[in-house]
């Protein structure tokens, strides 16, 4: 199945993390509230649809997720769920994330409703595919922020395999 095949939206966000696990990560985070609401009141404009977001993987992933790395492997539809990570995280499957939430890292969240997989042997390269959203001095902004990607690019990720990721509904 392609992701054009299982949803009719065609905005695309791009973030990146460090890992793709909607089974146990059901959200997408900010350290930053202004970054949330900014996040917010983009991806959520009335005279527009609501978007996917295409999760990328850093080039500073854990070792576990580094055969990931610069891969688009996953996107997430948004809920219009605001909250907090611990909400949307199960901490109990993600331990070295616990750390992480209880400083405030990713605490401020958006709940996502569904989630797909890029079949992996399609995962391409964040800077081939997004050659407009993406470029090495932008990764850490696209991390904090996320970026909305250009129509083409989003218009490709669209025509990627995928299979439907189990996704952790929250407490």
């Amino acid at each position: 199945m392609r992701l054009r095949d299982d949803t009719d939206h065609e905005r695309m966000w791009l973030k990146s993390y460090w890992g793709f696990n909607p089974q146990s990560w059901g959200c997408i985070g900010f350290t930053e509230e202004y970054r949330r609401d900014r996040f917010v009141r983009e991806f959520f404009r009335p005279d527009l649809p609501s978007a996917l977001v295409a999760i990328y993987i850093t080039k500073t992933a854990p070792r576990e997720n580094r055969h990931m790395a610069s891969r688009i492997v996953g996107v997430m539809e948004l809920s219009f769920t605001l909250g907090f990570a611990e909400h949307f995280i199960d901490l109990e499957q993600e331990p070295f994330v616990r750390k992480d939430v209880e400083a405030g890292r990713w605490r401020y969240s958006i709940k996502a409703k569904r989630a797909w997989r890029i079949i992996e042997s399609a995962w391409p390269l964040v800077h081939e595919l997004a050659d407009q959203s993406y470029w090495p001095s932008r990764a850490r902004y696209i991390g904090a922020q996320g970026v909305e990607m250009a129509d083409s690019e989003a218009g490709r990720i669209l025509d990627l395999p995928v299979t439907r990721a189990e996704l952790f509904m929250g407490r």
